[in-house]
């Protein structure tokens, strides 16, 4: 199914779009996508602010850069992340009204803290550091 976009008939032409006759990405992304859901998919693009991570089909969320990770401070999100790697998020919140979708990673990410708590129960001798 096509879309007429245009009709100019002293040209004998006829503007058609397949874009304009598919579903709003978004729409469906408010469905599948609730707020607190775990979302995975690429990084698409970093910037200084954040990572953008692409969780559907024309849907891509922010992830701002004080969200990548918990244990330290990020100069840019690409030093922890790299376009391409498939990440998994939480999803914080979907806008759309803007189509912007923002999302956190590092609480899908175990600190190392979180290793030892899962590697040790309480009773358990550890060496001194």
């Amino acid at each position: 199914m096509l879309f007429i976009l245009s009709i100019k008939p002293e040209e004998r032409r006829i503007a058609l779009g397949l874009k304009q006759t598919l579903a709003d990405p978004w729409v469906d992304a408010q469905r599948t996508f609730a707020v607190g859901s775990q979302v995975e998919g690429p990084v698409t693009k970093l910037m200084n602010f954040g990572a953008f991570v692409q969780i559907a089909e024309g849907v891509e969320g922010l992830v701002h850069i004080s969200e990548i990770v918990a244990d330290r401070r990020l100069n840019h999100p690409s030093d922890a992340l790299r376009a391409g790697q498939v990440v998994k998020a939480q999803v914080l919140a979907i806008d759309l009204k803007n189509a912007r979708s923002s999302s956190r990673w590092k609480q899908l990410i175990p600190s190392d803290i979180d290793e030892f708590i899962a590697e040790h129960k309480v009773g358990d001798e550890v060496p001194a550091a």
